[in-house]
């Protein structure tokens, strides 16, 4: 059998990148749009042609970025304009009169004149080969200004050569575009079903282009036996969309916008009545909740179903609701007592335990409520006995 051997050929060649234009734009301060282009080779000339549904009052090239020295671009309206003005760029109406050949010429005829709604932009190195290059990446700005709300669509003027390099015409990133000329005031919808939020909830007016923070300043509230927890946000309109931070900052505020508090709900109750998260919070959760809530932890004598109603801590033996002192004086009756801070308390009189007798509210506390707290029961020193007790209520 004969042995066959191939051989091959593998050529190596250098492929040139092909040039390309990418076209960004910016729509974020009041009354301007701004394309800006960024090519790789150095840029010939650019055609563009804008169509809006308004005026345009003005258009401005910023070709170089702060080095006019180095630019080769002028731009003009539909006629040839060979020289920068001041050395700041081109703003229509700002070039020198008829019959200056270094200037925009405006009485030449078929010229447009702003504001206008459809009309040509040019820039071009015409005199490009008496100055120095740019660097690559070249940049180069075009800011179009108007009312606010204008819908401007930009696209390639094919007629004036699109976009060029000295090796021809350019690939276009970005083009065609339609933009909406911003401004004017924005609206910011706050919804949150639960806590404390700045702004509150509501719709509330900035500016557009405002620096705008929103958050929620308790990411916890309990109501009752119901504990609500901070879990995050969404919002339309604006990125992003989501979050699960306490703060949205919004740099530049340019669209309106809703923004929602998101809230998980926990109220799952022992059998008597004792919050699961309540039980969770102190670490009581080696048994089922319905044995948890009737263990004394802290051997305060008080069982922790009972230090929840209390809002006392059932893992401190000194977190207790239990009257401290009675002092008779000159006016009254001075009852000191101690207890918890979420819990209504009442301090109740009889003036003996027998039948015929009962338990009367002489103070209520409401919510929140210091730790220690006193009430002077005035008028009563004259009693041949006094009883009082301390009451809470969830």
């Amino acid at each position: 059998m004969k042995k066959v051997l191939i051989g091959t050929l593998v050529l190596a060649m250098a492929i040139p990148a092909l040039a390309a234009v990418t076209v960004t734009t910016d729509e974020t301060v009041a009354g301007q749009v701004k394309l800006t282009f960024t090519s790789d080779t150095e840029i010939v000339g650019i055609g563009l042609k804008v169509d809006a549904n308004a005026n345009i009052a003005s258009f401005t090239v910023d070709d170089d970025l702060g080095t006019p020295d180095e630019s080769y671009f002028d731009l003009f309206m539909d006629v040839a304009y060979s020289q920068k003005v001041n050395g700041d760029g081109y703003t229509y109406g700002e070039g020198a009169g008829a019959g200056n050949i270094n200037g925009a010429d405006q009485a030449i005829p078929g010229v447009v004149a702003l504001p206008a709604t459809n009309f040509s932009i040019s820039a071009g190195g015409l005199g490009g080969e008496t100055k120095p290059l740019d660097p690559v990446p070249q940049v180069a700005q075009v800011i179009l200004k108007g009312v606010v709300g204008t819908v401007v669509d930009v696209d390639l003027d094919l007629l004036r050569g699109g976009i060029v390099d000295f090796d021809g015409t350019q690939t276009v990133i970005g083009l065609p575009v339609e933009l909406t000329i911003p401004g004017g005031d924005v609206s910011v919808v706050i919804v949150s079903a639960h806590g404390q939020v700045d702004p509150p909830v509501g719709t509330h007016s900035y500016a557009y282009g405002d620096s705008v923070s929103l958050s929620v300043t308790n990411d916890m509230l309990i109501q009752g036996a119901t504990q609500y927890v901070y879990t995050g946000w969404n919002m339309t309109g604006h990125a992003p969309a989501s979050g699960d931070g306490t703060n949205v900052q919004i740099t530049t505020l340019t669209n309106d916008l809703v923004l929602t508090w998101l809230w998980a709900t926990n109220n799952s109750l022992a059998s008597l009545g004792t919050p699961e998260w309540w039980l969770a919070s102190y670490g009581l959760t080696n048994g089922t909740s319905d044995e948890e809530e009737l263990l004394d932890g802290d051997g305060d004598d008080i069982l922790a179903w009972m230090e929840w109603v209390c809002d006392t801590d059932p893992t401190n033996g000194n977190s207790v609701l239990k009257i401290t002192n009675i002092a008779v004086d000159g006016s009254g009756v001075q009852v000191d007592w101690k207890g918890g801070v979420l819990a209504t308390q009442y301090l109740e009189r009889r003036t003996n335990l027998l039948s015929g007798s009962s338990w009367m509210a002489i103070f209520t506390n409401v919510p929140p409520t210091s730790i220690s707290t006193n009430f002077n029961d005035v008028g009563v020193t004259n009693s041949t006995s006094v009883f009082y007790r301390i009451k809470a209520q969830r």
